[in-house]
């Protein structure tokens, strides 16, 4: 009988037996025509591949790869694991007691000798082998193979060193953790020589020290492995709920304003979020009573560092920025956001919309709109203002007559018509006295709307600086050169005139300040009010010293994890996102060397979940203990998991938006404030009190909509009215309001 020796799968319990005897007289009889070999294709896999067909399910159920006899991990994975004192004993133990006199003596060549009752077979078959000249009996006691013994008598009577190695690795490996006194009782060696033996195997890496003893490094390994699974089988799954509370829990911080400001920082350090979202809605829900100039004294301080982070380098390309630096002050760029070409039909004139800005003619995000390319496009309902068609697209489709009448929208809305060279046109009127992209700079332009993300770090994390980029105008080249040359300097100390130069630099992720002030000029909107205007550019060239920005060395996989786990607890390709590639190679290491604990710990994640080992008690406590509070999360915030993380609840649906707003009591969704809190939607009726109640508190706090000074909620359901009065909302005929203060 021929069976397959499973000696490195760490999964399987049992040990075969290799008899090469059968397998020669098998081979024999095939070459001698007595045994016929026959192919077969069947439709189903062969049961004898059923473990490798659950293998691959499981790699697809998991989205991950199962340790296996193919999967092996380094030496150094597995340095740290201390398996189980349970589990080395289990590695140890024989699958299955032999079934018959020829088991019995495979298992005494594979194990080399047997001790009278660890067999665990009738007498009659040692004997049975030892009339058959295929077992003998030897002092002290032993059962070996006949095949073994001059390998026993040069060991244990001639004091062969290599041959008592060889006998002692092989009990090692099959008969447990083995000590000196054991080897010695075992044997009836001297235990200074057993002891000598365990240290040259120890010190070969045959052996590993384990509670005193040693141990096979591969009973080690087994036992490592065995330790793990006991590890994910002793995890018991939490509802998604669990883990929404968790993370709800850990937004807001301890302490002063200015430490949660700190920690806050040190939360979101290296993630990049939209310009506006950070005073927008991040930092005034961890921060109480938010102020922008907690962030600039951070800032002034060096306790952080920013950076802008442009999503297409302020949507221009090279040529246009070089013709930006040769044309005068005022004049429109020669590839306006809005471009009048001929159509193909005669006598009409086709519009084009080609940024995805903010856009200051028609007020709303255009997106890449193209109409009246085709000869085949129809027209375009919209409604009319005193004959001017509401949408500029629309009138591109008056034929005859589209130019005239967007040039009349243009002037309905106060800005400026572009020509087909890129000027403004001479008759369009303006506002202002600016034509659309006049005064405004190609910073302010490239900052609207969300493209432009910042990041937060601190400053010791950047290197060193990289190339001038090759189209720079030359006044920003030289801001750069001055910066590069004096370090962090004031507005007054780089050339004169560098205001527009350094706002375009910052939109560009080139330089920063040590305030956040021109971030928030960056992203303010242009008003007609020329002083207020002035004064806002004033302050922001006196905000503080000008810094260039360094390169930001590449975060390692091993700090990412650690990051992570900081944010979230747990760490999965949810939570990690476009990272999980990477993160996931190292959490597999931790695992097997004893940092990370691997389970199914929240039902709606993927199956691949981890934990830091030191925080296994925590988190598991955590996810296992209610709170009965009730936390108001901006909806887009990235602390808040239902939509982001985690699949909504079936008829609790909500956008993750700016301007939203989520009521989450032990995780779960109670109510919804949308549309800047216009809004109301309550999920759970027994929940509106307590709802409306931290709502009112969570507004007056800042922690959510802190740009209002008004909470003014126009729909809501009839039963949250009585909520709303008792929380502290004002009647205002069929509104409802709150102050921020008083």
């Amino acid at each position: 009988m021929c069976y397959g020796r499973c000696r490195y799968n760490c999964s399987c319990r049992h040990r075969g037996y290799l008899d090469l005897n059968a397998l020669t007289r098998l081979l024999s009889a095939i070459r001698a025509g007595q045994v016929r070999v026959y192919e077969v294709h069947t439709d189903a896999p062969s049961p004898l591949c059923l473990n490798l067909r659950r293998q691959v399910e499981a790699e697809m159920m998991y989205d991950t790869a199962i340790p296996s006899a193919a999967v092996t991990l380094s030496k150094e994975a597995l340095l740290t694991l201390a398996p189980t004192e349970e589990a080395v004993k289990s590695a140890s133990r024989p699958a299955r007691a032999p079934r018959s006199a020829d088991e019995l003596h495979a298992r005494l060549l594979s194990e080399g000798d047997l001790l009278a009752g660890e067999a665990d077979a009738p007498a009659e078959w040692m004997d049975a082998l030892e009339i058959a000249g295929r077992a003998v009996y030897i002092e002290p006691g032993l059962w070996i193979a006949r095949e073994n013994e001059d390998e026993y008598r040069l060991a244990l009577e001639e004091n062969d060193a290599a041959a008592l190695s060889r006998v002692v690795r092989r009990t090692a490996r099959f008969h447990g953790a083995q000590t000196a006194e054991t080897l010695s009782e075992r044997y009836a060696v001297d235990e200074v020589r057993a002891q000598e033996v365990l240290n040259t195997l120890c010190s070969e890496g045959i052996l590993r020290e384990f509670g005193g003893a040693y141990v096979h490094a591969e009973l080690y390994e087994s036992a490592q492995r065995m330790t793990v699974a006991l590890n994910r089988q002793r995890v018991e799954t939490q509802p998604a709920r669990a883990f929404a509370r968790m993370l709800s829990q850990r937004v807001r911080g301890a302490g002063s304003s200015a430490a949660q400001l700190a920690q806050a920082l040190d939360s979101l350090r290296g993630c990049a979020y939209p310009a506006a979202a950070w005073e927008g809605y991040l930092l005034p829900a961890r921060v109480a009573n938010y102020r922008p100039q907690l962030l600039d004294e951070a800032l002034a301080r060096g306790e952080a560092a920013y950076r802008v982070l442009p999503a297409e380098r302020s949507q221009l390309s090279n040529e246009t920025r070089a013709q930006a630096a040769a044309r005068p002050c005022g004049a429109a760029p020669s590839s306006a956001r809005v471009s009048i070409d001929g159509s193909q039909l005669p006598g009409e004139t086709a519009v084009r919309v080609l940024s995805g800005e903010r856009s200051q003619l028609s007020g709303e995000t255009a997106g890449r709109v193209q109409s009246g390319e085709t000869a085949d496009s129809r027209s375009i309902p919209a409604p009319e203002i005193d004959g001017v068609p509401a949408d500029p697209l629309a009138a591109s489709r008056v034929r005859g007559s589209a130019a005239s009448a967007f040039e009349l929208y243009a002037q309905r809305r106060g800005t400026a018509v572009l020509d087909q060279s890129g000027s403004a046109h001479p008759e369009s009127s303006l506002r202002d006295g600016r034509a659309i992209f006049g005064e405004r700079t190609r910073a302010s332009r490239a900052a609207s709307g969300e493209r432009v993300r910042v990041q937060f770090d601190l400053p010791d994390d950047e290197g060193e600086y990289e190339p001038l980029p090759d189209d720079l105008t030359d006044m920003e080249r030289d801001v750069l050169q001055t910066l590069t040359a004096r370090g962090a300097s004031f507005a007054s100390r780089l050339p004169v005139n560098a205001g527009d130069a350094l706002k375009s630099l910052l939109a560009r992720g080139l330089v920063r300040a040590d305030s956040f002030l021109p971030v928030r000029e960056m992203l303010a909107t242009e008003s007609g009010n020329v002083k207020k205007t002035v004064r806002r550019r004033v302050r922001v060239m006196d905000a503080g010293r000008w810094s260039r920005v360094g390169a930001l060395p590449q975060t390692s996989a091993e700090t990412l994890v650690e990051r992570l786990f900081d944010r979230f607890g747990i760490v999965c390709r949810e939570t990690a996102g476009a990272d999980w590639n990477a993160a996931f190679g190292v959490l597999k290491h931790m695992e097997y060397a004893g940092k990370a604990r691997r389970g199914y710990f929240v039902k709606g994640l993927s199956g691949a979940q981890f934990m830091r080992e030191t925080d296994y008690s925590t988190i598991t406590a955590q996810l296992r203990q209610p709170s009965g509070e009730c936390i108001w999360l901006p909806a887009a915030d990235p602390m808040q998991a239902w939509g982001a993380y985690l699949a909504h609840e079936e008829g609790r649906a909500f956008l993750r938006v700016p301007g939203a707003a989520v009521a989450l009591m032990d995780g779960a969704v109670v109510a919804v404030s949308e549309k800047q809190g216009e809004t109301l939607r309550v999920f759970d009726d027994p929940a509106a009190p307590e709802a409306l109640r931290a709502l009112a508190d969570a507004f007056r706090r800042g922690a959510i909509f802190p740009a209002l000074s008004r909470l003014l909620i126009k729909k809501y359901p009839p039963t949250a009215a009585p909520h709303l009065e008792a929380a502290g909302f004002t009647r205002e005929m069929l509104d409802y309001t709150l102050m921020r203060r008083g």
